[in-house]
């Protein structure tokens, strides 16, 4: 256990990331008090589990995503309803906020988890369109538009990118992950039995039983989840529902959600 929240910090914690930039973790928090209202992102240690006392951004609406790009010098993050919006390095920190987006034409209108490709641009999940949308470019006037195709997903949450750049789509209401082609947009099942499927990662090379997998948390099972070969293998058990996932050096680190008098937590597991 690396962390636990308090009554001000991970209270309703959506997604992680990791920044190569400081090897922090960033966590979307929809708290809802304090200085994280009605939504932020929290900096934290992942030596010491310590929080930053101030976000790094407050949210208009719903923060539930959070990404960055390859080299960690942009993060993004989905803030809900109709926005994307980027955080720059500058050396130190995360600052000068910018949309991504027009929010004036509603697409994302429901954005949940993001993944940033080098070619395609960003890639969210749209929980109220039910397909993956696509902005090509991060600027004010940009709009978004549909990628996948007569995809009809149910309750889109996760998103992730594979090893040669394919993309995956959590369905909670499907308990199932899709899969996208990154041609065509032709969407199609790639597995199903993930109870509750939320945040995703793919786990490229390593030395643990789950490498060149794709890493899920299902939510309803309690159980972080690999998809290499037949049936699945459980990477990880916990008391509560995990929402989310990120992958550094060996290291998996887990986000869960509060239940049961638990408020959200961050766990970390060695070995991959």
């Amino acid at each position: 256990l690396l962390v636990t929240g308090s009554a001000t910090q991970l209270v309703s914690p959506r997604a992680l990331v990791i920044s190569a930039k400081d090897n922090h973790l960033y966590v979307a928090d929809a708290a809802g008090t304090g200085a994280c209202n009605p939504s932020c992102i929290w900096r934290v240690d992942v030596t010491t589990g310590a929080i930053d006392p101030t976000p790094i951004v407050v949210g208009q609406g719903t923060i539930e995503g959070v990404a960055v790009d390859a080299t960690s010098d942009n993060l993004f993050f989905s803030d809900r309803a109709n926005r994307i919006g980027r955080l720059t390095w500058n050396g130190t920190a995360y600052t000068s906020q910018a949309a991504c987006v027009d929010p004036q034409q509603q697409s994302p209108q429901d954005p949940m988890h993001l993944a940033i490709d080098g070619a395609l641009g960003i890639l969210v999940a749209d929980d109220n369109a039910n397909d993956v949308i696509r902005v090509a470019t991060c600027t004010a006037a940009s709009p978004g538009t549909t990628f996948s195709v007569g995809a009809n997903l149910e309750k889109p949450r996760g998103i992730a990118l594979g090893a040669a750049g394919e993309l995956y789509v959590s369905e909670g209401d499907r308990d199932r992950v899709s899969r996208v082609d990154r041609s065509t947009g032709a969407t199609s099942v790639f597995q199903t039995g993930i109870a509750g499927a939320y945040g995703m990662e793919w786990l490229a090379g390593g030395t643990s039983a789950y490498a060149d997998s794709l890493l899920v948390a299902s939510t309803d099972g309690r159980t972080i989840e690999s998809t290499r070969g037949l049936g699945r293998t459980a990477v990880a058990f916990l008391r509560t529902g995990p929402v989310d996932l990120a992958l550094d050096a060996g290291s998996l680190y887990i986000l869960t959600a509060p239940a049961n008098g638990i408020r959200g937590r961050i766990y970390k597991v060695t070995g991959f």
